[in-house]
């Protein structure tokens, strides 16, 4: 299966083949009269391949600006996409001779000048707040000196040609833009929806022990272990991607510092829950992290059993004995 299409150039590891088979196996496994709620849908990273399956959608994120892009999206898709394509091509003539030039912070802003001067005197302000903003979310890096105009123009490109499929696939969706920023909060939906039974939550919170761009916005100890205890009061069925964040070198000890910090949070919040978790490959020892190459640990943790779900309590104790071998040299 493809990689599902994204409108921002970072979607998330989950929008990744790595999950594809899990994410099949999951839907499979839950009754479609379920309604699917997405409380942080960020950057369409785990939006369902088939929620159409399901009785009901729901689309959220505290994040106003990326809702607005999913709601312009559902409702304006044609309109959105030729705002898109007019401003790519004005740009590309008003800026040819930057069209090489590596995207410093003063050209930047004088394309971002560019496009509110462009789009000052259009009628639909929510299509050219949209416009502007999927244009901001083309930025791969938070170091602009690392890209040519050139490159980023073509990101943007990429991005709004999956207009019309995100569209396709979000426009039955039932998108909480009209609820107050406090009530679209995570711990706000989850607390609101613990006692529905025909429910799936797909949640992708935050990072936690983050760094790097998440360092002034990431959440603390306190609230990941709110979540985990409304997660234990959910009555129906909920798909958790938890990350730890930080540096990571190999055969160091910020990698034995990092792998006790996850030790430590799951045994915590959610070992001896008779939670499940995916595995890569269960025969081979790879077990329910998966190592990323930016110096990620991630994990998904389910309430229900599904094909390539084993109990938490068995791999974790697996895990961490390997952990120790390893470290012992054996």
């Amino acid at each position: 299966m493809k990689n599902k299409p994204s409108i921002m150039n970072y979607p998330g590891s989950k929008n990744e083949s790595h999950f594809h088979t899990a994410f099949n196996n999951i839907f499979d496994a839950v009754p479609c009269t379920h309604t699917i709620v997405e409380p942080c849908i960020g950057g369409n990273g785990i939006q369902p391949f088939y929620y159409k399956n399901f009785n009901k959608y729901i689309i959220s994120d505290y994040d106003d600006k990326v809702l607005n892009i999913y709601h312009c999206i559902s409702t304006k898709p044609y309109d959105l996409l030729r705002a898109c394509e007019g401003l790519n091509d004005a740009i590309l003539s008003s800026f040819k001779y930057a069209y090489d030039q590596v995207l410093k912070k003063t050209l930047y802003n004088t394309i971002i000048e560019f496009i509110k001067e462009y789009f000052l005197h259009k009628k639909d302000r929510e299509v050219s707040d949209t416009v502007l903003l999927i244009f901001k979310k083309a930025r791969s890096t938070q170091n602009l000196s690392d890209i040519k105009l050139s490159s980023y123009m073509e990101a943007f490109k990429r991005n709004y040609k999956n207009i019309l499929a995100i569209h396709e696939s979000i426009y039955m969706a039932d998108i909480l833009k009209h609820l107050p920023q406090e009530q679209r909060d995570l711990l706000a939906l989850v607390k609101a929806l613990i006692s529905y039974k025909d429910i799936l939550l797909l949640i992708d919170p935050p990072y936690y022990l983050t760094d790097k761009i998440y360092n002034s916005n990431s959440p603390s100890y306190k609230y990941h272990k709110e979540l985990a205890r409304f997660l234990r009061k959910t009555k129906g069925y909920f798909c958790l991607f938890l990350r730890i964040n930080a540096s990571r070198t190999n055969n160091s000890k910020d990698n034995e510092v990092l792998d006790d910090a996850l030790f430590a949070f799951y045994k915590k919040f959610y070992y001896g829950r008779g939670y499940y978790v995916y595995c890569d490959n269960y025969e081979n020892n790879e077990y329910f992290i998966n190592y990323r190459s930016n110096g990620t640990l991630e994990v998904m943790i389910t309430n229900f059993k599904y094909p390539n779900a084993y109990p938490l309590d068995e791999i974790f104790d697996k895990y961490q004995q390997k952990i120790k071998h390893e470290r012992n040299g054996n």
